[in-house]
């Protein structure tokens, strides 16, 4: 938190100069989409069932995540400009039954672990010079901010019980992205994201492909 006030009072420094010298920069808005694989940890998962509980278990999980991200930026000029996001992501579900081994004995349980992610990322974007032709291409680098939301239940014979928690942390992102006009202010964007530690889970990483509009004021 301490690292985004700091970013928020250096932009608007940054915007208030920016506005004395020149006419030019715009303010903007837009909306994003994306998904982005999920590493299958099924495997992880039934073993550490096993070795805990014995018998055998079964278990499925989703092979992928959506992300709706909206964002507002500012332009400081042709080749530097800021973002400020909100992403809200779907769930990743991952589903299992199984039984216990004698010692628990032989005892059917199942359950289900969902989780997803919300927060803010912010993040400055390069851009080349008008000149080069490649204007309309941008590099992001930044920092993302995310809760990871876990919710599930877990049913033991005619016995379940729902559990919930959440972890919350930031870590870095960097990406890249073309925007292609469609009309005089607005824009399609299309962009690939890097982001690590995700929720300050070291370890925890995605590579995010997303689609969106963005509008110029």
């Amino acid at each position: 938190m301490k690292n985004l006030l700091i970013l928020v009072f250096c932009i608007v420094g940054l915007i208030g100069t920016a506005q004395s010298q020149s006419l030019k920069s715009k303010w903007s808005a837009g909306i994003d989409y994306g998904s982005a694989k999920v590493q299958n940890q099924t495997t992880e998962a039934a073993t550490s069932f096993v070795s805990r509980l014995g018998g055998s278990v079964s278990i499925t999980q989703s092979s992928s995540i959506s992300n709706f991200r909206i964002y507002g930026g500012y332009t400081l000029d042709e080749n530097l400009g800021f973002e400020l996001g909100y992403n809200n992501t779907s769930d990743v579900n991952l589903t299992y039954s199984g039984t216990s081994g004698s010692t628990y004995s032989n005892t059917a349980y199942s359950g289900n672990i969902g989780m997803k992610y919300t927060g803010f990322d912010y993040s400055a974007l390069i851009r080349p010079s008008i000149s080069s032709g490649w204007n309309n291409m941008f590099f992001r680098v930044g920092m993302h901010n995310l809760d990871a939301k876990i919710s599930g239940t877990i049913a033991v014979s005619t016995t379940s019980v729902a559990y919930s928690s959440t972890t919350s942390g930031s870590g870095p992102m960097i990406g890249i992205g073309y925007d292609t006009k469609v009309s005089d202010d607005i824009d399609l964007r299309a962009q690939y994201t890097r982001l690590t530690k995700i929720a300050g889970v070291s370890g925890s990483d995605s590579n995010m492909y997303m689609i969106g509009l963005r509008k110029s004021f």
